[in-house]
Parts: structure tokens; sequence; C-alpha cells
């Protein structure tokens, strides 16, 4: 068995078909289709059923997959250590938030005496899963609208991931400083995220009654960029739809709290411990958002 078998095993997971496996790992289709033979017939199972939609892990694929992760992910430690490098990593992906970058320099400036080194990624929820699903991260912070809680967990289960709850928020409204008032929801003027299915701020989703008022509004600005919407809030008088607890301090206070709720969470993979930094840095965050936001503290 080689390491580059288990390699394309991995990659092969996280990909629909042979062929988008092979085109992340910058090599032919029937290469990986070859390894991965080897590899069935070396074990004496199979690990993906194969069909015209694609491919899928067998169940002693799943299994044969956890173990293939602890390996490659002990190789990755090892290849630390061959450098000489015995810093802790802070492995991070999250949905873009000023009020989180805002907590990481927070953590950083605390923290700035220990030999910690991170490595931060702003992105979209599914791509948060693929990222920690390939072990590319530890952890990601997301938000999850409550309606959705129970489908989300099934689509982490598919992927051997976990979600568990920080806070409960809700969807609100924010104004930017000088728009003069929410006097006619129907006719804001919108900056919002790029869509995302699960994306709290995918205002015409949501469930509040008051929501039907919202989805006339005009969408004129879509960014993946929350530095760029919090800009906005403050020199124009666009408005935002966004989850409470979760905008800097100094932006506009929310005025149309939605009944809607939204779950801010942490995703992990199933049956693994976080490494201890991750766990102190978790912590970090849970505590400012339940002690007031007494950051300094921390």
């Amino acid at each position: 068995m080689e390491l580059k078998q288990l390699e394309y095993f991995a990659a092969c997971v996280g990909a629909v078909s042979f062929n988008k496996a092979a085109e992340k790992l910058y090599t032919t289709q029937s290469s990986v289709s070859r390894a991965i033979k080897a590899l069935e017939d070396e074990l004496g199972i199979v690990l993906f059923d194969r069909d015209i939609k694609g491919i899928r892990l067998t169940r002693e694929g799943e299994k044969a997959y956890e173990y293939a992760s602890q390996v490659l992910d002990a190789v990755k430690r090892m290849q630390v250590l061959e450098r000489g490098s015995l810093h802790q990593l802070l492995r991070l992906s999250a949905n873009s938030s000023s009020w989180l970058a805002d907590r990481i320099v927070d953590y950083y400036q605390i923290h700035e005496d220990e030999d910690i080194h991170y490595q931060i990624t702003f992105t979209t929820t599914r791509e948060i899963v693929r990222r920690i699903q390939e072990r590319e991260d530890d952890m990601g912070l997301v938000s999850i609208r409550k309606n959705q809680l129970a489908s989300f967990h099934i689509f982490l289960a598919g992927h051997s991931l976990a979600f568990q709850e920080i806070v409960q928020t809700r969807v609100a409204v924010y104004l930017g400083k000088r728009n003069p008032g929410l006097t006619k929801p129907s006719s804001l003027r919108l900056v919002q995220r790029f869509s995302d299915e699960y994306d709290p701020g995918s205002f015409w989703n949501l469930e509040d009654a008051q929501a039907g008022l919202l989805q006339k509004a005009e969408t004129v600005m879509e960014t993946n960029s929350e530095e760029l919407i919090s800009r906005l809030l403050k020199k124009s008088s666009l408005a935002y739809i966004g989850p409470e607890e979760l905008m800097p301090e100094e932006e506009t206070k929310a005025v149309m709290p939605m009944k809607d709720e939204v779950i801010y969470g942490c995703i992990q993979r199933k049956g693994e411990e976080l490494p201890e930094v991750s766990v102190r840095f978790l912590a970090f965050v849970r505590n400012c958002l339940n002690d007031g936001r007494n950051y300094s503290q921390q």
C-alpha cells in the first residue's frame, strides 16, 4: 500500500467522480481509477459504488476512509516535525464576518507571545464543509437558520462531519447610517452576501411574516466581503439583513428583528477531538458571545 493511493482515495471522497478527483490532483482519470482499483484489490473490499451519477462510499469504504484520514493527518504532522517546527497551528474556516475578524485580532493580541500560527479562510458554508472533510482545516464557524438545522445535520453526516451549537440569535434588518429610517420595508435598497443555501441573509427564505415585505426590496449589491458590507453601512443608506450578535459594535443597530432564529456554531470532523489550540479559540469565541462582548478579559 502506497501513500499516493491513500491521497487519491481521500481526493475521491471529496469529489463526485474519478474525473473530478483527477482534476483536483492534476492527473488523469485513468490514473485515479487504477490507484483506487489497486487499493481495493489489496484491501479485498469495494471502496466506492459506481453508477452513472458518479461515485459514493460503500459502508466498508467509509471505515477505510476514517483510517486513511488518520494516516494522512499523521503524515502532515510528521512533516511539520521534519521541518523542525513545533508551533501550534490554528486552522479555521468561517463565513465572512467582520465581527469574527475583530475577535481573531483580539485573540492574537492576547496570545501574541505564544507560538501559534494561524490559517484563516473566509468562504461559503459548502466550501467550509469541503475544507474540513479534506482536512485542510480543523473547524469551521457558520451561521445556520434554525429551520434548516435538521437537514444541515443530515448533510454533514453524509460527509462524516458534526455540528456543535455556540449561540442562538435572530435575523434582523440593519440600516446604513445615512438611511432616514425604516418607513417602508419594500422600498429598501440592500447590500447582501452572495446567495448561499444555508445563509441566514437569504431573506427570501425567512419564515417571519414581515419577510414578505422585504421580498420586494431591491438588492443593489452582492458581495462575499463582510468588510465591504460594514463600510457601506457606515457610509451609505443601504440596508443589510443578517444575524444579530454577529455585527461589529460600531455598526448601526438592528431596526427590525425577525422571528427567524439563527444558530451560530462549529463544524468539525465526526468522532475526532479538536486540537487544543482550536479548543481554546472556540472557548474564546463562545465566551465573547455569551459574556456581553467583554473581549479584553478573555
